[in-house]
């Protein structure tokens, strides 16, 4: 299905280069790896997690391009289940997983908007909820007993 025009803006590619298929997953990326690495100095491990997970999102909306995709569409990608097929065996993502899956492809749909490449971001409505830290990691009450019990004991360590 050929991407709408009316979401898409004309962007001249750097002279030289072959052109990509306009509004094609590739085009995209194309361009917003560019962006993430000269101007939002990301590293290469970064960059490849922003790739995994935009490539996964866009897969989920064949045969629609990504410039249509819906803040419907990313919810349900991020309640998807972990095993492919939709089925229920698989566990669903993690809270945390999904507040930084949601967060790479919604600085996508930002940035899009922001440069011109798309008309108006469609994940501007979406508000993902706070990533919650876990319960603090300390040691258990009997560990600290028993490093007290081994510590010497010392005039300078009172």
């Amino acid at each position: 299905m050929p991407a709408h025009r009316s979401e898409l803006v004309e962007v001249a590619s750097p002279v030289g280069e072959p052109e990509l298929p306009r509004g094609s997953p590739v085009w995209w990326w194309e361009h917003y790896q560019r962006h993430l690495v000269e101007e939002a100095y990301r590293a290469p491990s970064t960059i490849g997690d922003y790739r995994r997970v935009l490539w996964d999102f866009w897969a989920s909306l064949a045969p629609r391009p990504p410039s249509r995709a819906t803040p419907r569409d990313l919810h349900r990608f991020l309640g998807r289940r972990t095993v492919p097929g939709g089925n229920s065996r698989g566990l669903r993502l993690a809270e945390g997983t999904r507040h930084v899956y949601g967060g790479y492809i919604c600085s996508f749909y930002r940035w899009a908007a922001a440069t011109g490449r798309m008309r108006r971001d469609p994940m501007a409505v979406v508000r993902l909820p706070p990533r919650r830290l876990g319960p603090p990691r300390a040691l258990a009450l009997a560990d600290v007993a028993r490093v007290l019990e081994r510590a010497p004991v010392t005039h300078e360590s009172w």
